[in-house]
Parts: structure tokens; sequence; C-alpha cells
């Protein structure tokens, strides 16, 4: 599972390369890089599960968030071809993308938590995603708090 990511939310005319550059080598090359190490093992055995832990930014813009919308976009298009290529050696790759949840990555954000999921219903849904029979491939979630997005 792939759930390594960072947020630096300003506007785009805010941001600073760094920030970009920071979240695209967390966010979208963390979940290569880490990819890539266990893929031989899984061609290897045949199987295999590779989850990928997304976020709603990865598929609709967010004002404020340019730089981690890009990031998450780059992380989502990855994770499409990854399981392209993946699915022939048996190989499950899943997108999942979970909407605001109440975790430290919000740092100083002015964000109501209260209106958020928690963590525990993110990680339910991974478990239940990697419960899944052999035989399917859930290919993509969206998971939003019950109130919407933010």
């Amino acid at each position: 599972m792939n759930n390594a990511g960072v947020a630096h939310f300003q506007d785009i005319a805010a941001l600073s390369e760094e920030h970009w550059d920071d979240m695209m080598q967390v966010n979208a090359k963390g979940a290569f890089l880490c990819s890539k190490a266990v893929l031989p093992g899984m061609v290897a055995r045949g199987q295999g599960h590779i989850i990928n832990i997304v976020s709603v930014a990865g598929r609709q813009p967010f004002p404020g968030s340019g730089g981690y919308c890009a990031s998450k976009y780059a992380m989502q298009g990855f994770t499409d071809v990854l399981r392209m290529e993946a699915r022939q050696y048996g190989i499950r790759v899943t997108s999942l993308m979970p909407g605001a949840t109440a975790t430290p990555l919000w740092g100083d954000a002015p964000v109501n938590f209260d209106a958020m999921m928690q963590p525990e219903t993110v990680a339910r849904a991974v478990v239940d995603i990697y419960q899944t029979p052999r035989d399917a491939m859930i290919e993509e979630v969206v998971l939003r708090p019950q109130g919407g997005d933010l």
C-alpha cells in the first residue's frame, strides 16, 4: 500500500518550486518507487495487490491545492497504467481516493476536522478492498465524508 503523502495548500501563484517538488517527490515518485520495488516478487509469485491511496484530489481540482492536485493526478495516471501492465501477471492494482480525512496532512490549514472522515474509515476500506476474492479486482474506490467535500 502506497500511502505516503504531503500537501502544501497554497494558490499556484504563491506556491514555491520547493513545495511543488516536495509533493511530486513524495506523492507521485514515492508510489512509483515503492511499486517498482515490490513488482518483481509479485510477478514471480503470479499474484499481489498494490493499493495506492490517491485522494479525490487526483480526480477533482480544488482551489488552493494546485500542486497537491497535480501530484495526485500524476499518481492516478501512474496507477491506471500500472494496473494495465500488471494484471497480466495476476497482480491487482487499486486506486483508493478518499476525501477529507482527519490526519496531520492538513497542517495549519483552516479546516473543520469534525466534517472529515476518520482514518479508521479509510483503513476499513483498504481491508475490504484487499479481501476481495482473487477472481475480481476493485479498480477504483471513491470515499468521501458523508457531508460531502469540504
